[in-house]
């Protein structure tokens, strides 16, 4: 089942250095995942999590907003 995830929220989901599938809608208002199970490596290259597979509600103190998001 597909879950959204608003713009302002600080989920991995929503992180740009999360490489997880997800897209989003055409007024960059939120991102969608389709698995909500589904893990997937987090990028941030000083992070806690670098190179670790996160789920997309996770999250970290290197939250940095999706670049196709708007605010």
């Amino acid at each position: 089942m597909a879950q959204q995830f608003g713009s302002h929220m600080k989920f991995c989901a929503t992180c740009n250095y999360w490489v997880g599938q997800r897209e989003t809608d055409t007024f960059g208002s939120y991102s969608k995942v389709q698995d909500f199970n589904a893990k997937a490596k987090c990028m941030c290259p000083n992070g806690p999590w670098r190179n670790q597979p996160r789920g997309p509600m996770s999250g970290c103190s290197c939250y940095e907003r999706w670049a196709v998001l708007r605010r």
